[in-house]
């Protein structure tokens, strides 16, 4: 690296150019951070000669062949990689024992791809992002603060001419006003930005239901709301900025003053009326919190049925959740998640998820939480447990025609699913039904009771069968996606 900038310091004297000096300088701070980046990222690197270095006709040119810590191995002879490789990143290597589950670490982390238009980077699918939704203070909480912290500011005692210390202590109270109550709200925005960009699908379908359902109970969209806040942020801005420039400008120190007392009660006359936006914003952040988290580590199991057939029973039985266990239809409101141990060492093995109640009908007649069981299958690699309920007291929606209709159109959507047929109170009597229904029940079906305990065990060992089975297609995929890497 020595050699090269003095070299290039050379070169610029002598031919008087100061676009070779600059592209040896790119090559020099290059080779200068090789050793750090090649422990960090790459495997041991052969020597690289000068003859083989890149050579740039400007600055320019040089720098924007650099656009990432991956991007130059490319450049680079003896790496071991194509021009065109990627490099996953760094968490793929430095913890390899906690990768329970190396494929959907892989998507969660996310890693570079290198395309036609140069080396990008792969959206990051982040499992259990809204639960890094920023923290919404309450507008009246933030402009109470900020008037407090405001009425503290000192006065620049070093200024000795009293109309510019006033000029200056006024712009400065105007500014601090306008700071206190702006930056939170960036950050705000800032952050759900942040999360939005980085849901997975699932979690997109969640957070577009959970919206929906709210512009359904006459609450605003979540566009809209955060348009809202940002207008609010932006017009205490430009108050502040007003106001300050016009303070430190002012006459005397008295317009001075009154120049920031004008702006302060604007501010809060703003904040007093249109804060409220805030509190909206708060509710909303608090429901998509709410919601269960799915890990990326762990293999999922979706229980599904038709409402009121025992799902959450069963959930309990084989799981470490607790859902509400009511005898009335659509019990489920939501999500409840549990975790499936392993008999011997106690670890989690697996989540369950236990869903909403389907009816049979069209996706076009489906309410928010019918999609939010069929967003489940279609978005997320599980396990699938359908229960059924043939006792005929699960209520008339869930007759055992409809919970049939419902299995076969679930069935033929999402065949691909590893699947368990489940039948559930099995210490109850079945309900008569004619020999043409009766032939429509799955006969490999395993009856259960989460009353008497009868099945259990063998619907938890049939269960840990299918993890295993869905953990060996991953590894398989996680293969391939090393292949592809390397």
């Amino acid at each position: 690296a020595r050699v090269l900038i003095l070299f290039g310091s050379t070169q610029s004297r002598v031919v008087g150019m100061r676009a070779t000096r600059g592209a040896f300088l790119m090559a020099a701070s290059v080779l200068a951070m090789l050793p750090t980046l090649a422990v960090s990222f790459l495997p041991p690197l052969s020597p690289v000669s000068l003859p083989d270095l890149p050579s740039f006709s400007t600055p320019s040119a040089a720098a924007g062949s650099f656009t990432g810590r991956d991007s130059f191995c490319s450049l680079l002879p003896g790496t071991g990689l194509p021009a065109t490789s990627t490099l996953p990143s760094r968490s793929l290597h430095c913890r390899p024992s906690a990768l329970k589950s190396p494929l959907r670490l892989a998507m969660q982390e996310g890693h570079y791809v290198t395309s036609t238009g140069g080396p990008k980077r792969k959206k990051v699918f982040e499992m259990g992002a809204m639960q890094r939704l920023p923290r919404v203070y309450p507008g009246h909480e933030l402009l109470s603060r900020a008037i407090k912290r405001t009425s503290r500011v000192p006065e620049d005692l070093n200024i000795r001419n009293s109309r510019a210390r006033g000029r200056k202590w006024a712009a400065e109270k105007i500014m601090f006003m306008s700071k206190e109550l702006s930056k939170p709200v960036g950050e705000v925005l800032d952050g759900f930005r942040y999360v939005m960009r980085r849901l997975c699908p699932f979690e997109q379908v969640v957070v577009d239901l959970t919206v929906r359902s709210r512009e359904l109970a006459g609450y605003g969209s979540l566009t809209e709301t955060l348009e809202l806040t940002k207008e609010l942020r932006k017009r205490t801005v430009a108050i502040a900025k007003a106001a300050a420039q016009a303070a430190a400008n002012a006459e005397t120190r008295v317009l001075a003053e009154k120049e920031c007392e004008l702006a302060l009660e604007e501010m809060q006359a703003l904040w007093e009326r249109d804060s409220w936006v805030l509190e909206q914003l708060l509710d909303m952040s608090r429901e998509l919190k709410c919601t269960p988290a799915l890990s990326s580590h762990l293999a999922t199991v979706v229980l599904v049925g038709s409402p009121n057939v025992g799902k959450s029973s069963i959930v309990r039985g084989i799981s470490t959740g607790q859902p509400e266990v009511n005898n009335y239809p659509f019990t489920t409101r939501g999500m409840t998640l549990g975790h499936v141990l392993d008999v011997g060492s106690g670890e989690q093995i697996a989540q369950v998820m236990d869903t909403p109640g389907l009816l049979p009908r069209s996706d076009e007649e489906r309410n928010e939480m019918e999609l939010l069981t069929l967003a489940s299958m279609e978005h997320i690699d599980s396990v699938v447990v359908f229960v059924m309920d043939l006792t005929g007291g699960s209520g008339e929606k869930s007759s055992v025609e409809a919970q049939l209709t419902v299995r076969e159109e679930v069935r033929e959507r999402f065949g691909d699913h590893l699947w368990v047929d489940v039948l559930s109170k099995a210490d109850l009597s079945m309900a008569e039904i004619d020999e043409a229904t009766r032939a429509r029940v799955p006969r490999d079906a395993l009856r259960v009771s989460s009353e008497t305990g009868e099945g259990m065990g063998e619907l938890y060992d049939k269960i840990n069968a299918h993890l295993h089975t869905l953990h060996e297609k991953e590894m398989e995929k996680a293969n391939a996606l090393s292949a592809w890497i390397d």
